[in-house]
C-alpha cells in the first residue's frame, strides 16, 4: 500500500463518538487528531480499488516518497534492523520499526525522547546550520537576510519531515523568533518567545493543548528557564570536561522536575536513572544523528555511504545495549499506581509556591 491508494472493505466501521466506551483514552486521543472513524482490519480484508491521482497537488506526498528513500538507503547501508528502526526514529521520529522491548527500554531509562523527535534534535539541527553558515556565509560574504531565509527552509523541511509534530513546532518557532530578532538587532525575551510560540500553536490548533507532546514540551523547556542557571550555580568546576558534564545534569534536572509529574500521571513510571542514561546517551545519540545526516548527503557515494553506514550500525548497537544494560539494573525505574489528577494539581501547586519563594529570595539579596 501507498500514499494516495484507495481502498475498498466490506468491514465494519466503528464511529467515534463521545459517548464511545473509551477504557485508556485512545479513542479520545483519535477524535483530537480529527479522526472519528476507525476498524480493526486483517491484510486479507482490504482490496485496493485504484489510486487518487490528485495526490501529487499534496505536500505529504512528497514528505511520504522522501521517507521511502531514506528507509531504502538506511536498509541497504545500515543493514540491521534495529539500527535502522533507530535511524529512522533519531531523523524523523518514525518508531514503526523500533522492536518493542527495546522501546520500552527507552521509555523505562528515561530517555525516550532521543528516539522521538523533540526540541533537542532541532536545537542539534540548528547548530550544525548556524555553524556551516559561518564558515561559507562569511567566506562567500552573503548577507544577514539570506541567513534567516536558508536557517528558515532547512527548519522547515525538517518539521515538514517530522510531521509537524506539537515538540518539532515549538523548538522551530522558538528559533525561528531569536533569528528573526537577531536579525533585526532586538531583544528577545525567552519567556516570552515560549509563551508567542504557544500562543501560535494554539491558535493554528486549539486541541494542541491536549496533546502530550505538546505538554511535555513546553513543561520542560520553562523547567529549564526556570532551574537551570539557578542549578549551574550550585557547583563550579574549572575543568571543562566536568563544567559540560555538570551543564547536562543541571538541564536534565530542570527539565523533570516540570515534567515528571506528568511522567508518572501518564505513564505511571518514573525513570530513577535518567540523570546517568541522558548524560551518556544524549552524547552518543548527538553523534548517530550527525553521522545519518552524513550518511544521506554522501550517499551517491557509495564506498564513503557503506562506510558510515556500517559506523552507524556499531554504534546505534552499543547504544542500545547501554540502554538494555541500564533497564535491567534492579529498581531503574520506580512505577506509581493511583496517581490521580488532584496530586498532579496539587505537585504543581506546591512546585509553583517553592519556586515563587526561591526566586523572591533570590531577589532581595
Amino acid at each position: 500500500l501507498k500514499y494516495g491508494d484507495n481502498l475498498w472493505t466490506n468491514h465494519k466501521l466503528i464511529l467515534l463518538t463521545e459517548t464511545h466506551h473509551d477504557t485508556n483514552g485512545y479513542y479520545r486521543y483519535l477524535r483530537l487528531q480529527n479522526i472519528y472513524i476507525v476498524s480493526f482490519l486483517y491484510p486479507n480484508q482490504i482490496l485496493k480499488i485504484d489510486s487518487n491521482k490528485t495526490f501529487y497537488l499534496d505536500y505529504q506526498y512528497y514528505i511520504y516518497v522522501l521517507k521511502e528513500k531514506l528507509s531504502r538507503l538506511f536498509n541497504k547501508d545500515i543493514r540491521d534492523k534495529n539500527a535502522v528502526g533507530l535511524a529512522m526514529a533519531l531523523l524523523y521520529g518514525n518508531r514503526t520499526e523500533l522492536d518493542k522491548s527495546l522501546l520500552n527500554a527507552y521509555t523505562q531509562t528515561g530517555v525516550v525522547h532521543i528516539i522521538a523527535v523533540s526540541g533537542m534534535h532541532v536545537s542539534l539541527l540548528y547548530g550544525l546550520i548556524i555553524l556551516l553558515w559561518n564558515i561559507f556565509g562569511k567566506v562567500m560574504n552573503l548577507k544577514p537576510i539570506y541567513k534567516v531565509w536558508v536557517v528558515g527552509i532547512f527548519m522547515g523541511m525538517f518539521t515538514a519531515l517530522a510531521g509537524f509534530t506539537p515538540s518539532i513546532l515549538r523548538a522551530s518557532l522558538v528559533f525561528g523568533i531569536l533569528l528573526w530578532g537577531e536579525y533585526k538587532h532586538k531583544t528577545i525575551y525567552n519567556y516570552n518567545n515560549l509563551a508567542a510560540a504557544g500562543w501560535i500553536l494554539l491558535w493554528l490548533k486549539p486541541t494542541n493543548i491536549y496533546d502530550l507532546g505538546y505538554q511535555l514540551s513546553f513543561l520542560a523547556v520553562l523547567g529549564i528557564m526556570l532551574y537551570a542557571r539557578p542549578l549551574e550555580k550550585l557547583l563550579f568546576f574549572k575543568n571543562s570536561i566536568l563544567k559540560q558534564i555538570w551543564l547536562c545534569i543541571t538541564l536534565c534536572v530542570a527539565a523533570q522536575l516540570t515534567t515528571f509529574p506528568l511522567i508518572v500521571y501518564y505513564f505511571k513510571q518514573f525513570p530513577l536513572l535518567f540523570i546517568y542514561t541522558n548524560i551518556i546517551i544524549i552524547f552518543w545519540s548527538t553523534i548517530i544523528l550527525y553521522l545519518i545526516i552524513v550518511l544521506v548527503l554522501v550517499s551517491w557515494l557509495p564506498l564513503l555511504s557503506t562506510w558510515v553506514g556500517w559506523l552507524i550500525k556499531y554504534l546505534t548497537l552499543v547504544m542500545n545495549a547501554i540502554v538494555l544494560y541500564f533497564q535491567k539494573i534492579p529498581y531503574s525505574s520506580m512505577h506509581v499506581s493511583g496517581f490521580s489528577v488532584y496530586g498532579l494539581w496539587m505537585i504543581y501547586g506546591g512546585l509553583f509556591i517553592i519556586t515563587y519563594w526561591v526566586y523572591r529570595r533570590i531577589k532581595a539579596i
